[in-house]
């Protein structure tokens, strides 16, 4: 959904406004300065970027600091700054036996090998072993955004990954085997689909920040 920052200031939680922030911060913020931000480990480069999101979403702009600071320690987030291709905050729509799911992937790069995708989480699960049981939530969500994005280039997808960002550290998980999450996913909206012949919306799964 999209909403106004009044709209976000009255009727969202903190973690959803900082979500929101954070999203807005590493979708938008020039290319340049995302790169100099994590060669010098600072974020001063994105200073102006923070405080308009901090503004708009009432934020302090210290905890996105954080929590964009989080993000960009990342080894993934390297990876995606030497790839070959890079984009960000992309709508992406999949169609199965009718029924057409879309949404928005944070991140997307290419490597020689395919494609990776990535989605962030502002969560904070204290170690790897909770953040891949958290991860588990959002298996349809990444396989939604394989699928739409192996139909629509062509490419394999070789990496879905769910990063935590919300901690004192950044976490990843990379799910399991790309085509059988796709193969999951279109088992889900199929079964999914039976269960709604009353014509209400399908819900795959709940957008988090």
């Amino acid at each position: 959904k999209k909403l106004d920052s009044d709209t976000v200031a009255e009727s969202e939680s903190l973690p959803i406004r900082v979500g929101l922030a954070v999203h807005e911060v590493l979708g938008s913020c020039p290319i340049e300065a995302l790169t100099k931000a994590m060669s010098s480990a600072s974020t001063d480069a994105m200073c102006p970027d923070i405080e308009t999101a901090g503004t708009k979403y009432r934020v302090e702009a210290a905890k996105i600091e954080s929590v964009v600071g989080n993000a960009l320690t990342a080894p993934l987030m390297h990876r995606a700054i030497g790839a070959t291709r890079l984009w960000r905050e992309i709508p992406l729509a999949v169609s199965v036996d009718s029924i057409v799911v879309d949404g928005i992937a944070d991140l997307v790069f290419e490597e020689p090998n395919g494609l990776v995708v990535v989605d962030y989480k502002t969560a904070s699960p204290p170690n790897q072993v909770e953040a891949e049981n958290a991860a588990t939530e959002f298996r349809p969500q990444m396989a939604a955004y394989c699928d739409a994005l192996t139909q629509a280039t062509g490419k394999p997808v070789q990496e879905a990954v769910v990063l935590f960002i919300g901690g004192a550290n950044a976490i990843d998980v990379k799910l399991d085997s790309v085509v059988s999450l796709i193969q999951e996913f279109r088992l889900l909206v199929t079964a999914q689909e039976g269960a709604s012949s009353d014509g209400s919306p399908l819900t795959l799964f709940s957008k988090s920040y």
